[in-house]
């Protein structure tokens, strides 16, 4: 005979998509929340979302948006105080450090910010961020370093190939 509580608990699980991320990977949630405490130890968090980075005389130098969903964490944006100075990847960098040790994924819209003329075009912000390991067009991820190995053949395929059209381009100039 079939327990009919169970297969009601069955059919509700199934069903319900009030099931958040958090409770469908725990570890995942653990992992993202020690990152982004870390990420707290090495900025100063505005907001629930907003880190700000200072120099070592404590002038700002940029600001980084993340949120945790589940076992991820999104970057919403980047921007910098001086744009063109390696800030941002100073900062991206830190972030990817953090991530790669807690195991954490990150993922991110490519969207340049502020005004236009913008100060890094959709194409430019994709090669930034495909150079600091993110994969993917529009949308790209970026899984920690002892991850990487996981990675689709195609997308291994097309970061090669990029990295061979880049050295044809520096070796042309």
């Amino acid at each position: 005979m079939v327990n009919k509580k169970l297969v009601d608990f069955c059919g509700w699980l199934l069903k319900d998509r009030s099931l958040n991320a958090d409770a469908r990977d725990p570890a995942g949630l653990r992992r993202a929340n020690a990152f982004l405490a870390d990420v707290a130890l090495i900025s100063h968090q505005v907001n629930k979302i907003t880190h700000t980075f200072c120099d070592e005389n404590q002038n700002v130098t940029g600001h980084i948006q993340l949120d945790r969903r589940g076992g991820e964490v999104t970057i919403h944006r980047i921007w910098v105080a001086k744009p063109g100075q390696g800030s941002g990847s100073t900062i991206l960098k830190k972030v990817c450090e953090l991530a790669d040790r807690h195991g954490v994924t990150l993922k991110l819209s490519v969207n340049p910010l502020g005004v236009a003329p913008y100060p890094m075009s959709s194409r430019q912000l994709h090669s930034w961020y495909h150079r600091h390991g993110f994969v993917g067009n529009r949308k790209m991820t970026r899984l920690p370093v002892e991850n990487a190995a996981g990675l689709n053949t195609e997308t291994r395929r097309h970061g090669e190939e990029k990295s061979e059209l880049q050295s044809q381009t520096e070796s042309g100039r």
